[in-house]
C-alpha cells in the first residue's frame, strides 16, 4: 500500500488532460456539429450547412470575427453587371427597333427596280426582315405570300423548342442543318421582362441568318440588302466591342465603301481580296456536320454576334482531337491557369488547353478583364500568404469561387440592410480578408471602366450612367479598401479604428448595392454548352450562398471566422433553365450533387 506522499507524489507527476483550444468551444456555442469541427480542426476550414438567401447576410451577424470571401465581392460584381446591362440594352431594344423600320421601309421602292437575275431572293429579305419586327413586336403589313411562312417561323420561335426547316431560307446542309429553336429560350437578365424579351429573339435570329460566301441565294440577298440600303450601319453591331469583344463573323462594313451593284463574281473577287483584313475565328455557331470546315463557312450575318472568349476553346473540346467530349467548367478554370483544374482533367482531356490559352480568354474587354480578374484567383497564393492558404482545401475553394465568378458574369451575357448592431464576439478581432490584394486590384478596375463606359453615347448605353456609375464607383472603392486590408494583413499589421468600422458596414453595404432591379433569388445558372446530338445543355450554376468557416492564424493564435461562399453544380437539362427556374430548384431542397473535386471542403460531403 502506498504512502500519502507517494500518492501526492504520482497526482502531481500524471500528465494532465490536453486543454480544448478556445476555437472548438466558440464553434459548438455557433452550432457547428462534431464532424463540421474536425473537418475544421484538420484543413483549418470547412463549408457548414447554414445558407443565406445573400451572401452578404453571412456578414450582418456580428458574433464571430468576418472572413471576407472573394465570392461576395464577385456575387455584388455580378449584380453590378446585370444592372449594367439592363438599361444598356433596353436602349440597344430601341436603337434596333428604329434601325428595323427604317430597313422595311427602304425594300418596296427597291424591289421594283431589282435586276431580274437577283428578284429570287426578294422573299428571303423581307422575310428575314418581317420576322425580326415581327418578334420584336410589330404589327407590319404582309404581301399574301409571305404571312404564312413568317407567322409560323415567329411562333416556332416564341415557343423556343424543337428544331425548324422553314423551306424560303434553305436548302439545309452540312454546315447549317437547321435552326436550333432552343437558342431562342430566353434566360439571363432577359426573361421575365417584355421588351428584353423581345430584343433577345430578335437579335438571336439576325445573328443566326447565314449569308455565306459559297452560296449564290444567300449572296444574291446579301447584295439586294446592300442595294436597298437596308444594311446595318456599323454604329448598330459595334457597340458592344468594349464589352466582349469583336464580332467573330463578317459584316457588309468591312467591304468598305463597295455599295453591291456588281456581279456575284466581283463581290466574290473583294471578298478575296480583303479577306486577311477581316477577323476569323474558329467557331462554327450553326448546327453543322464535323467535318466541315471554317473556310466552307466564310459569311456575313445582319448582326454579328460576339461569342465570348471561352466559346472558342470549348467547341474545340467538344469537336476536335480522336475522342470528341462533353466540355465541362474545369476546362475553363484550367484553361485560365489553375494547376488543380488540370490535375482534376488530366493530361489527355487538357491537351488542347496550352499556356497560352489564358491570354486568348482575357483581354480589355469589360468580359475579358473580369476573366482575368477571377483568374488571380487560381493563380499561385501570395508568398506572404499563412500555411492555410497554400493548402489542398484552399485551393478547392478557390477553383470553385473562380468558377462562381465565370457562371455570374457569363449568365450576364447570354445575348451577348436593414440590421444595425455593435459586434457580440467573444474575441477581440474583428475580421480578416482572403489573401489576394491582386483579385481585389483587378476587380477594382473593372468596375472603373464599367462606371467610365457609359459616357461615350455612341456605344447606346449613355441611358445607364445615371444609376450604374455610383454604384460601380462604390464597388471600386471597396476593392480598393479590400485590397489594401489584404496587404496590411499579409505584413501583420492591425486593424485601424477606420478599418474596424468599415468591416462593420461591409455586409450592410454590399447588401444595399447588391439590390437591383432583377429577378429574385441569388443562384444563377448558365450554359457550358449545348448538345445538339442529344438535344441537351450542359449547365453550370452557383447554389444557395453557404457560411464558410476559418481558423485564421494571427500571432500565434486561431481564430475562428465566418464568411460565405458559393457552391458551384453542372447538370445536363433538356434547356438551360432562367434565373428564376433554377433558383426554384436551388430553393426547392432539389438534390444537386456537388462536383466530386469540391466535396472534400463541404461538412458531410454535401
Amino acid at each position: 500500500m502506498r504512502s500519502l506522499p507517494g500518492v501526492v507524489l504520482l497526482l502531481a507527476t500524471a500528465p494532465l488532460p490536453a486543454q480544448e483550444p478556445a476555437w472548438k468551444a466558440e464553434a459548438r456555442r455557433l452550432g457547428l456539429d462534431e464532424v463540421e469541427i474536425a473537418q475544421l480542426e484538420r484543413d483549418g476550414l470547412v463549408v457548414g450547412r447554414q445558407s443565406y438567401d445573400d451572401p452578404s447576410r453571412a456578414y450582418m451577424d456580428f458574433e464571430v470575427p468576418f472572413f471576407v470571401t472573394s465570392d461576395l465581392v464577385l456575387f455584388a460584381y455580378g449584380r453590378l453587371l446585370e444592372d449594367y446591362m439592363r438599361p444598356s440594352e433596353l436602349t440597344f431594344a430601341r436603337i434596333l427597333r428604329k434601325a428595323l423600320q427604317r430597313s422595311w421601309g427602304c425594300l418596296p421602292s427597291r424591289e421594283a427596280r431589282v435586276d431580274p437575275e437577283l428578284a429570287s431572293a426578294w422573299p428571303r429579305c423581307r422575310r428575314i426582315l418581317a420576322v425580326a419586327l415581327r418578334l420584336l413586336g410589330e404589327d407590319i403589313e404582309l404581301i399574301a405570300e409571305d404571312r404564312e411562312p413568317v407567322s409560323e417561323l415567329v411562333a416556332a420561335i416564341e415557343r423556343a423548342e424543337g428544331t425548324a426547316t422553314p423551306d424560303w431560307l434553305g436548302p439545309y446542309d452540312g454546315g447549317f442543318r437547321y435552326i436550333d429553336l432552343d437558342r431562342f429560350r430566353c434566360n439571363g437578365i432577359y426573361a421575365g421582362d417584355e421588351e428584353l424579351e423581345r430584343l433577345y429573339r430578335a437579335a438571336r435570329w439576325l445573328q443566326l441568318v447565314p449569308f455565306r460566301v459559297r452560296r449564290d441565294d444567300e449572296m444574291q440577298a446579301f447584295q439586294l440588302l446592300r442595294r436597298a440600303d437596308a444594311w446595318f450601319p456599323g454604329r448598330i453591331w459595334r457597340q458592344w466591342d468594349h464589352i466582349v469583344g469583336a464580332p467573330d463573323v463578317w459584316h457588309a462594313d468591312w467591304l468598305g465603301d463597295e455599295d453591291g451593284s456588281g456581279s456575284l463574281e466581283s463581290l466574290r473577287a473583294r471578298i478575296d481580296a480583303r479577306r486577311a483584313e477581316f477577323p476569323r475565328k474558329a467557331t462554327l455557331d450553326l448546327p453543322h456536320d464535323p467535318d466541315v470546315k471554317l473556310q466552307d463557312e466564310e459569311g456575313f450575318r445582319w448582326l454579328p454576334s460576339a461569342p465570348l472568349p471561352e466559346g472558342r476553346l470549348l467547341h474545340a473540346l467538344g469537336h476536335q482531337g480522336p475522342l470528341p467530349r462533353v466540355p465541362s467548367m474545369l476546362d475553363l478554370s484550367a484553361a485560365l491557369g489553375s494547376p488543380l483544374a488540370r490535375e482534376l482533367l488530366g493530361n489527355e482531356r487538357s491537351h488542347f488547353i496550352t499556356a497560352s490559352s489564358k491570354d486568348l480568354l482575357t483581354g480589355t474587354s469589360i468580359y475579358g478583364s473580369t476573366l482575368a480578374a477571377i483568374a488571380c484567383l487560381v493563380d499561385a497564393p501570395e508568398a506572404d500568404a499563412p500555411p492555410l492558404f497554400h493548402s489542398e482545401p484552399w485551393r478547392r475553394k478557390s477553383l470553385a469561387a473562380s468558377l462562381a465568378g465565370w457562371m455570374q458574369a457569363r449568365s450576364v451575357f447570354s445575348r451577348l440592410g436593414d440590421r444595425a448592431a455593435g459586434f457580440a464576439g467573444s474575441t477581440e478581432h474583428v475580421g480578416f480578408v482572403e489573401p489576394e490584394p491582386r483579385f481585389f486590384e483587378a476587380l477594382s478596375e473593372c468596375c472603373a471602366t464599367i462606371a467610365n463606359a457609359g459616357r461615350v453615347e455612341e456605344r447606346g448605353v449613355s441611358d445607364s450612367t445615371k444609376s450604374i456609375r455610383p454604384k460601380a464607383v462604390l464597388l471600386a472603392e471597396i476593392l480598393r479598401r479590400l485590397e489594401g486590408l489584404a496587404d496590411q494583413q499579409l505584413r501583420g499589421r492591425e486593424l485601424s479604428r477606420s478599418d474596424r468600422d468599415f468591416f462593420f458596414s461591409l455586409g450592410i453595404t454590399l447588401y444595399n448595392l447588391s439590390d437591383s432591379d432583377g429577378e429574385v433569388g441569388s443562384a444563377r445558372a448558365t450554359e457550358v454548352v449545348r448538345d445538339l446530338v442529344l438535344d441537351r445543355s450542359i449547365v453550370a450554376g452557383t447554389g444557395r450562398p453557404r457560411a464558410l468557416w476559418l481558423l485564421y492564424p494571427w500571432k500565434g493564435e486561431l481564430v475562428l471566422c465566418r464568411g460565405a461562399v458559393l457552391p458551384v453544380y453542372e447538370v445536363q437539362t433538356p434547356q438551360t433553365p432562367t434565373h428564376a427556374e433554377w433558383n426554384r430548384r436551388v430553393n426547392d431542397g432539389a438534390e444537386l450533387e456537388l462536383p466530386s473535386w469540391l466535396k472534400p471542403i463541404y461538412a458531410h460531403g454535401r
